[in-house]
């Protein structure tokens, strides 16, 4: 009997082949890609993505399907797809409306665990620091700061609020080594995709001292989605500890801690994880 195939079509739904699927994708996360693609077996090999793992007979249907190509395998085709969700234009078109949304939130909690944990005078890095709110507090309170922001427009605004300079950076640009005592990154990394995570996780424990700190935050879940022109990668803790392992084996989670949307903050309601990462 000849070998039959489960493939997905265009609308989505299941059915049988005689011809091999050319692309595989994960159900959950809506993503396609090589059937040899890296990540993709990665997570195969620690039986996270079994479940979820769909076949396509061409990328014609997985992108019809509703699934959005792979950042790791497929780099070319991940490029156009991301002109069509670009979060540095949704940040630049409303830089305006974002700063004053944003800039009194009241992070009291994420202040006193971090901080703790650095020395006197520390000098931190707020690795995408959106309206300046975080960097003010941490300059008013006696630390060397340095800011950066990958929005032209939000980098003007918040260097007027803080009165310096804000660095125009990209996430991926950060070649520093050995520089910081802490790396403060809120609501910022949630916005690279999970395929690139540990990559820019290793560029930030790169660039803090031994024992530094780095504090970041995610939406709670297990899913990538784009919300008004932005990407969101929410992620739950153990997916989180899985992707740090990748980065770097030797890397601490030292905190994990669950809050609510920030009090004065205008933004939707969310569940928050907060991660405190120490490097050895």
């Amino acid at each position: 009997m000849e070998k039959q195939y489960i493939l997905l079509d265009k609308e989505g739904k299941q059915y049988t082949s005689s011809t091999p699927g050319t692309l595989g994708g994960n159900k959950k996360l809506k993503i396609y890609g090589r059937l040899d693609c890296p990540s993709a077996l990665r997570w195969i090999e620690k039986g996270h993505y079994v479940k979820n793992r769909v076949f396509f007979p061409d990328e014609e249907t997985a992108i019809k399907a509703g699934y959005r190509p792979c950042a790791v395998c497929m780099p070319e085709e991940y490029k156009k797809w991301k002109q069509d969700s670009d979060t540095l234009k949704f940040y630049n078109d409303n830089a305006a409306d974002y700063f004053k949304a944003t800039k009194d939130g009241d992070m009291s909690e994420a202040y006193n665990r971090f901080l703790m944990l650095l020395p006197k005078e520390a000098f931190i890095l707020d690795f995408g620091c959106g309206s300046g709110r975080d960097s003010k507090y941490f300059i008013e309170h006696g630390y060397r700061v340095t800011a950066i922001d990958g929005s032209k427009e939000l980098c003007i605004l918040a260097s007027k609020y803080i009165g310096r300079d804000v660095q125009c950076m990209k996430f991926d640009e950060l070649s520093d080594e050995s520089k910081y005592d802490g790396i403060w990154a809120c609501s910022s990394i949630l916005h690279v995709e999970r395929e690139e995570l540990p990559r820019i996780l290793q560029k930030m424990l790169r660039a803090i001292k031994d024992n530094g700190v780095i504090y970041t935050c995610f939406k709670i879940g297990d899913k990538e989605v784009i919300q008004e022109g932005k990407y969101y990668n929410y992620l739950t803790r153990n997916i989180f500890e899985e992707l740090l392992r990748q980065a770097d084996p030797n890397a601490r989670l030292e905190d994990y801690y669950e809050t609510g949307t920030v009090a004065n903050v205008n933004r939707p309601t969310a569940s928050w994880g907060n991660y405190l990462i120490k490097k050895k």
